[in-house]
Parts: structure tokens; sequence; C-alpha cells
């Protein structure tokens, strides 16, 4: 088994899809905070992008600078994967990844996401439909097309690879892990938790471990990377010795520090500093989105730079009051004027 993820340097990090977080805009502050090895869209629904709704599209932006670039997809028809694989291909992203880790009650009652725990023969089916697509597209098209920055060379079919989380109602690793590993995946990432549990509770890191001993056995191809608490730069290199994973995805540790890539401390900088990556991701997001999308999208954003410095609450709570980009503006530069 070769892809381009078998060819990083390990260990690997990435950072996590989430919704209304991980757009090409935030992309690119992490880039020029300091970049993880690769980044993955926000997940995106096969049906809304085979319709070609805007969300839908939005979701699928992304600049050069982000390859690696994967997209995340979900859902639960085959001959929708089998089609969106072959459009993820024609629009030059490097992988795709399957969502069998959203535990979200909205998804999983459509039998999406990590509701797939429960239905192992459709998990398989829907491994199966992404794969036969990135074959077909490679087939047909090989890499005769344009990426965003040029044209590709790929070498290959787009690699599928999933995420998930330890079990449904309760921690299934041997069984559930171990059945995915059994698919003969490039990559599967665990999440620590149980779709029960929610964002509740700590990650269980012992039964990631667990998912990557289970590899040894069943696929020692496939890597297996974990995510879950991780919000310390240390523990990007600390964690695949303790546990044994090939990689490190982080989702809202980012919130915490937006240097965690970087092994630095955002908030370390002076508060006037804090305030200016504030105002550079506001300008942009204006750039990207304004009369597209909801100003208050953005405000989650600022909890990232507008803390740990005197001030900083009475500074957040002034933006919660602001509805538009220059009423929120203002209030970032007469804070960094102060």
């Amino acid at each position: 088994m070769n892809s381009f993820w078998h060819n990083l340097e390990k260990p690997v990090s990435v950072l996590a899809p989430m919704e209304d977080v991980t757009d090409s805009v935030f992309r690119d502050v992490v880039h020029r905070a300091g970049r993880p090895m690769v980044f993955v869209s926000e997940f995106v629904a096969t049906g809304t992008m085979l319709r070609g709704e805007k969300e839908a599209l939005r979701r699928l932006v992304f600049n050069e600078n982000h390859r690696p670039m994967v997209a995340q997809i979900w859902g639960n028809k085959p001959d929708e994967y089998y089609e969106a694989a072959r459009e993820l291909h024609l629009r030059g992203f490097d992988g795709i990844d399957i969502n069998m880790g959203c535990p979200q009650k909205k998804i999983t009652a459509k039998g999406s996401c990590s509701a797939l725990i429960n239905n192992p023969g459709l998990a398989a089916e829907l491994i199966v439909a992404a794969r036969e697509g990135a074959a077909s597209a490679y087939r047909e098209w090989g890499d005769d097309h344009q990426g965003p920055g040029g044209k590709l060379q790929r070498g290959g079919p787009l690699p599928v690879s999933v995420k998930t989380r330890i079990g449904f109602s309760r921690p299934a690793t041997q069984e559930w892990c171990g059945f995915l590993l059994e698919q003969n995946l490039p990559l599967l990432t665990v999440h620590g938790r149980t779709t029960a549990q929610q964002s509740e509770g700590e990650a269980d890191w012992i039964e990631i471990a667990r998912a990557a001993e289970l590899r040894r056995n069943i696929s020692p191809q496939t890597l297996v990377f974990g995510n879950g608490d991780v919000i310390h730069p240390s523990q990007l290199e600390e964690y695949p010795r303790r546990y044994g994973v090939d990689g490190i995805m982080v989702g809202r540790g980012i919130f915490t520090n937006p240097f965690l890539f970087a092994g630095e401390e955002f908030h370390d900088l002076p508060a006037a500093d804090q305030i200016r990556w504030a105002m550079e991701h506001l300008s942009a997001y204006r750039t990207a989105y304004e009369g597209r999308r909801n100003f208050e999208i953005m405000k989650k954003f600022f909890k990232i730079y507008l803390m740990g410095f005197t001030g900083a609450e009475e500074l957040r709570d002034s933006i919660m009051q602001t509805h538009d980009y220059d009423a929120a503006m203002d209030v970032l530069k007469r804070a960094a004027e102060a």
C-alpha cells in the first residue's frame, strides 16, 4: 500500500475537520502560525456536494499552500460516495477521509457518521464505493487536470481513509477498529471517546493505543493516528511514543493555542500582537465571505486570540455585542491602540 500518507515523516500532524471552523480562511491563519503536515476540509455531505449546493462547495475551497489537502465526506449512500470520489479527484484533492465519528444526533439519526459503528456492513460498502470511485477517476483522467496551483502529479487514485470513535454507547475498539483495519485502509484515525460521550469526559488514549496494537496483527501497512485532548505542543511528539500511533490529529486544541503546530505558545505574545492576529483573521474572513455568510459565525474565533491578558474578557464581551464587520474591527482597533 502506498499513498501520500506513507511518504510523510512521522509522527504526522493533522488539523482535524471542524464544522464552521476549518475553512480556507482559518487554514490560512494556521498555515501562517505554523502549519500541520496535513489539512482536512470541513466535513461535506456527499448528496449536497453532488447537487452543487453553495454551502457544500464552499467547504471544498482550498489554496495550493494547504497541500496535502484532504476532503472529508459523510453520508450513507454508496452510489453517492462513488460519484463524490470522482468529483474530488477533479477538484484536485490529495485524499478522501470518511467521517465515521461525528456524534451529532441529527446526523446519527440518519444512519451516518458514528452511527456506522452499529452498521459495519454499510461502512464497508461506503469505503469500497469511495475507493472504486477514486480508482475510476484515475483510470479515466489520470493526472491530466488542473488543481488550484496547476497540473497535479498524483501517481495513483486518491487514498480513502476513515476517522472514527472507539465505540457508540461503549468502547468497542477490538470489534469496531479491528473491523475497519480489515478494510485495507491507508489510514485510520481514532478519536478516544464514544458517540454517547459527545465531547464530554477525557479522551481514552489507552483505547487508541489498543487500536494501534491491533493494527500490527491485522493490517501492518495501515497508519493509525490518535485524536482527542491534544492541547500542548509536547503531545505531538510524546503521544506517538507513548501510545504507538503514527500521528496526531488536533481538533479543539488549536483554539487554546494557534501556534501549537509550531511548538510555541500564542498567548506569550504581547496583547497588542494577539489583537492584531484577530484583526487579520476578521479582515480575511470579510474578504472571503461578506454578503455570503453570517458574520456571527466569525465570533467563535475571537476566543482563540483574546485570552490571557489584562482586559481580554472585557474585550471579548465587547466583540460579542457587535453584529457587523465594521463594528467588530472598530472595537479591536481601539483595543490595539490602547
